[in-house]
């Protein structure tokens, strides 16, 4: 009687151990072999449709979901299922087949077949790959973000916002920039140039406290190249609330032998990485600008970096009004806490173009997008278009002006053209000038960024090369009347350092 007993016991409780198996089990949710079945797309909805959204909490991610393209798609509606697997053994509880879509490879395989040439490009390596030859376009989807389209797409709402499209059209996105495609930053040298030439050296630059590399991330058969994406500023998609945290910079220079240590700025930490050079002119002498390119955070630190060649008896401390490298901190009321960077470049509504300035196809200044931060301290009869253009003007003919005396074309104290070939024999000064005449290309903001040093830069060059002698003094020549101006000249052209 008592086995009988038993025997029924087993019998009714068996059937609830069978359904139970599938709830908190080990052999769930794709943990076996076989992938769970489908279930109605209904089934998702009646808990899903509560799920509050992490970004905007005013809507949920069901809602989100069904005003996307994989719900409305004319072609074939995309459903829950058809990313995170199966849902017949989810039941709400434990992980999905594929929690996380885009790192299983699900994003990337539907999607790749109908990716464009910026997004996705196949460039093999071969075995005598040639890193410096290798030019041609990067693309946003390299080899190492095939499987994390979330790093910048929101994929239950995967529409590209106003900010992927700035980004697009901005110096970061552009996929021909010299930047990222003139070589494959990731196999050329040996690790130095990923930093700031790739997303992924960037992210591990960053993230071993400005280590720089001594080997490159390259594995053989990569040919593609890398933009600075979405992710090398920020988390995941979230973007407001995922700022990559970066701590002060450390330069990957030193002056008077010690290392180059920028202050905190908050999230212009992250601008400062690579805009602050590569080097100064204690850096070993060369043929290109030794401050790199771009190198905006050099110039408005110039106290830090020494970006430029500075002649041994001159001054080059700020003026005590200069507050420049102080925006975006408390020691500018109401410019925020995010550092000079982001306060100036992204306070316009196309904040991911990271433009301060708009110009037309000549170059020259047309428009001010960030124009209310700047007139936070200044008039606005000064924060105009045409006066903009005017100081530009004299900043780019100054340097043309020093581009004669180096070339010799206006007759300098050498009698010499110093040039690529020649420029390690001159003595240091006349090297200095060399060096100070490529400020423009490679600092064309410097004349906003810090003007005072970038006067005083081009100035000092100039007086050198004129007579090999500091007179404090210069004669511009008639034929660069912006460049008078900039400096404040008589009217013989007479023009005293700033």
């Amino acid at each position: 009687m008592r086995i009988r007993r038993l025997a029924i016991m087993l019998f009714c409780t068996l059937p609830m151990a069978v359904l139970m198996y599938g709830c908190g089990s080990s052999s769930k949710e794709g943990s076996g072999t076989t992938a769970p079945a489908r279930v109605a797309e209904t089934s998702c909805a009646q808990c899903h449709a509560q799920s509050v959204d992490k970004i905007d909490p005013s809507v949920t991610i069901y809602t989100k979901y069904t005003a996307s393209k994989h719900f409305t798609n004319n072609v074939n509606t995309v459903g829950c299922q058809d990313c995170h697997g199966g849902g017949s053994q989810h039941n709400g509880i434990g992980p999905i087949q594929y929690a996380n879509p885009d790192a299983s490879g699900q994003c990337f395989a539907c999607h790749k077949n109908s990716l464009d040439s910026k997004h996705y490009a196949v460039y093999p390596a071969s075995t005598t790959y040639n890193a410096a030859s290798s030019k041609h376009n990067a693309q946003y989807v390299s080899t190492n973000y095939q499987n994390s389209c979330s790093s910048c797409h929101d994929s239950h709402q995967p529409k590209p916002g106003q900010e992927h499209k700035d980004w697009a059209e901005s110096g970061h996105g552009d996929v021909s920039g010299a930047g990222w495609a003139y070589y494959d930053f990731k196999f050329y040298g040996t690790g130095e140039c990923t930093p700031c030439h790739t997303s992924t050296g960037f992210i591990n630059y960053v993230s071993s406290g400005f280590s720089i590399p001594t080997a490159t991330f390259a594995t053989p058969g990569d040919g593609t190249h890398e933009v600075l994406t979405c992710k090398a500023c920020h988390t995941d998609y979230n973007f407001k609330n995922r700022i990559r945290n970066v701590a002060a910079v450390k330069a990957m220079y030193t002056y008077n032998g010690a290392p180059v240590q920028f202050s905190s700025y908050g999230a212009s930490n992250l601008c400062i990485t690579c805009h602050s050079g590569r080097g100064n002119t204690q850096t070993a002498k060369s043929t290109r600008f030794q401050g790199h390119h771009a190198p905006a955070a050099g110039t408005l630190f110039n106290s830090s970096a020494h970006v430029g060649y500075e002649f041994a008896t001159k001054s080059y401390g700020n003026a005590t009004s200069f507050i420049h490298d102080k925006i975006g901190t408390a020691a500018v009321p109401n410019t925020g806490t995010s550092g000079p960077c982001v306060t100036c470049h992204m306070a316009s509504s196309n904040s991911h173009k990271f433009s301060a300035a708009t110009k037309n196809s000549t170059g020259a200044i047309t428009g001010l997008p960030t124009q209310t931060v700047c007139l936070k301290c200044h008039p606005v009869a000064f924060v105009t278009p045409a006066n903009m253009e005017v100081l530009r003007l004299g900043y780019i003919e100054t340097a043309e002006l020093l581009k004669a005396y180096v070339g010799n074309t206006i007759p300098n104290y050498l009698a010499v053209a110093i040039t690529s070939s020649n420029y390690n024999t001159v003595a240091d000064n006349a090297y200095g000038a060399f060096q100070n005449a490529m400020l423009t290309a490679e600092e064309q903001g410097a004349f906003t960024h810090n003007s005072v040093y970038a006067k005083r830069l081009l100035f000092d060059s100039i007086d050198w090369m004129d007579n090999g002698a500091f007179n404090n003094t210069i004669t511009i020549p008639a034929g660069y009347p912006n460049a008078r101006t900039w400096f404040g000249a008589n009217a013989s052209g007479v023009a005293t350092r700033p």
